[in-house]
């Protein structure tokens, strides 16, 4: 079953005001073409952002930004180039047959042919080919020269827009995708899009939405704005008072911090002080079996 979202106003440029306080204006990047991104984004799954640069950057050098080339490439030279990424044996073998299918298709590794169509269609077709998911797809419509409305949702992406209450708790990312698409204002082109919350591999205009961002929501700012902070992020734990500050507003980063060094961090035991998961009741009854006991 889908669920719908009544949000009335978008409450994305209010979640976007404060993070462009925090982290500066956007700025205008370079943009490569549609299919070097996809290039791009097929091998950056799970990995880092400068491990997949880097793994790029050998592969247009070793293939001189001929994807034809890397179409033909044999599996155990394209795995010995992507070897520092994450599972570098399926990215040797899906990244080719994925290029030979769009060439298969289309005629020609072109896929400029995208911005005559809506984002919807877009999107729809790019995830039939082969190893594209929602992600990829959205970076290819959203970080190439296509620059089109398309909002990328990655792990850290999903896990904010559940905390503020703007996806399903238990949701995929295709259903945050959706939900998201749904409350983006018009006005809103790609470069919006691009960083109101996104924090993949877009350059100096990255907005990284780990849970440390969240203090450009909620922690940051006079004791009287905290309030606001339940109501932007309702399924954050609450926050664990000063004994001494029995106030609700004391210990305005309290809840960020324990997040992220749950998350993030090695000090587990910090972490406890600041969020404890509840432990359910020892159900103390007693089975007897037909068996004996």
């Amino acid at each position: 079953m889908q669920r719908s979202f009544d949000f009335g106003a978008s409450p994305l440029p209010d979640i976007r005001r404060p993070l462009l306080a925090i982290y500066g204006p956007q700025v205008s990047v370079a943009r490569m073409d549609p299919v070097s991104q996809l290039v791009k984004s097929a091998i950056s799954g799970r990995t880092y952002d400068e491990v997949s640069w880097n793994a790029f950057f050998r592969l247009r050098t070793r293939y001189n930004a001929d994807w034809e080339a890397l179409s033909l490439a044999p599996g155990a030279e394209l795995e010995a180039i992507l070897s520092p990424t994450t599972f570098p044996e399926a990215k040797a073998r899906q990244l080719p047959v994925l290029l030979r299918m769009l060439k298969h298709r289309r005629g020609a590794l072109d896929l400029d042919f995208l911005a005559r169509e809506t984002v919807e269609d877009a999107m729809a077709w790019l995830n039939g080919l082969p190893a594209v998911g929602p992600k990829t797809a959205a970076c290819v419509l959203n970080f190439s020269r296509l620059n089109m409305r398309a909002l990328v949702v990655d792990t850290h992406v999903h896990r904010v827009t559940r905390r503020l209450g703007l996806s399903p708790r238990r949701s995929d990312t295709q259903a945050a995708y959706a939900s998201l698409m749904g409350v983006i204002p018009e006005s809103w082109l790609g470069g919006p899009v691009r960083t109101a919350l996104s924090s993949e591999e877009a350059g100096a205009d990255v907005l990284h939405t780990r849970p440390a961002a969240l203090r450009g929501l909620s922690a940051q700012g006079p004791m009287s704005e905290n309030r606001d902070r339940r109501r932007r992020c309702p399924d954050l734990p609450p926050a664990r008072l000063d004994q001494n500050d029995k106030s609700p507003d004391a210990n305005v980063g309290a809840f960020a911090d324990g997040i992220e060094k749950k998350e993030f961090g090695s000090e587990y035991a910090s972490s406890r002080r600041t969020w404890r998961r509840p432990t359910l009741p020892r159900l103390k009854t007693k089975y007897h079996w037909p068996w004996g006991t």
